[in-house]
C-alpha cells in the first residue's frame, strides 16, 4: 500500500492534467477529442439579492478606500444585514405559497 497510494495519487495528476489540456484544446477547435457530454457551460443565471448584496459591500468598501470614511457603524450595524436576508427568504416562501395553484380531479 505504502508504494500504491503515492503512484495512483501522481497517475491521477498527470492524467487530470493531460485530460484538461486535452479538453482545452478540443474546446478552442485545434483538436478533435470528444468532450464529456455533461461539458457543457453553465447557465448564467442571477439572484437580485445575491447583486445587491455585492453592490452594498463594494459600495461600502470603495466609500472607505476612496473616499475615506470611516466604517465604525459597519460594527454595530451588521446585524442588519442577517435580518434583512431573512425577512427577505420569509416573503419570498410566503409569495411562493401563495401563488402555489392547487389542481383539482
Amino acid at each position: 500500500m505504502g508504494i500504491f497510494i503515492p503512484f495512483f495519487w501522481l497517475f491521477n495528476q498527470i492524467d487530470a492534467s493531460r485530460l484538461a489540456a486535452l479538453y482545452n484544446l478540443s474546446l478552442e477547435g485545434l483538436s478533435t477529442a470528444a468532450l464529456p457530454e455533461d461539458s457543457h457551460s453553465p447557465p448564467l443565471g442571477g439572484s437580485y439579492v445575491g447583486s445587491a448584496a455585492l453592490l452594498v459591500v463594494g459600495l461600502i468598501a470603495l466609500s472607505k478606500t476612496l473616499f475615506y470614511f470611516s466604517l465604525e457603524w459597519v460594527e454595530s450595524w451588521w446585524p442588519v444585514a442577517p435580518i434583512a436576508l431573512g425577512a427577505y427568504l420569509i416573503y419570498r416562501a410566503r409569495e411562493d405559497h401563495n401563488n402555489k395553484t392547487v389542481e383539482l380531479p
